[in-house]
């Protein structure tokens, strides 16, 4: 995405959580009660596919999909950086082109992706919207009672 996505490292993590996106961290540690750190780790441990999202050789994010008990449904995520929306300015059309065309790839593994977004992620949410996920009503988390959106989106 952006000038390339490859698959992630442990050490893209690092970075990717230093430059974490205010929205993203409070997402991530609102959603697993845990350091948007050990959130980052935890996804990509779970994550049958993880990438590393590119711009001209700096890692501006990561993002997969993590397997469930249920090997019909996927979990999408993605967490990035600041830097990430600086390369949004000029290549927001590359990023939703290539967002599509991974969307639709996992959905060819997975009947339904599902996840859940923090009501105050204006960005993920239009981002979720434009790919075409189904947004529901809001649902307290259960770890601190934040908001959260459920989405999804089912394989045709």
């Amino acid at each position: 995405m952006l000038t390339g996505y490859r698959p992630a490292c442990l050490l893209d993590l690092d970075i990717v959580e230093e430059g974490l996106r205010h929205e993203d961290r409070v997402e991530a540690e609102a959603q697993t009660g845990r350091s948007a750190a050990q959130a980052l780790a935890q996804s990509f441990a779970y994550s049958a596919e993880c990438n590393t999202i590119v711009d001209e050789g700096l890692v501006v994010g990561v993002c997969g999909v993590s397997f469930t008990q249920n090997k019909d449904v996927g979990i999408p995520w993605m967490l990035v950086t600041d830097d990430f929306d600086k390369s949004m300015e000029t290549k927001a059309a590359l990023f939703l082109r290539e967002s599509r065309r991974m969307v639709a790839r996992w959905q060819t593994k997975y009947l339904r992706l599902h996840n859940h977004v923090h009501v105050k992620n204006a960005k993920a949410i239009r981002w979720l919207g434009f790919l075409g996920f189904t947004i529901n009503k809001t649902v307290p988390s259960l770890i601190n009672g934040e908001l959260f959106y459920p989405f999804y989106k089912e394989a045709y």
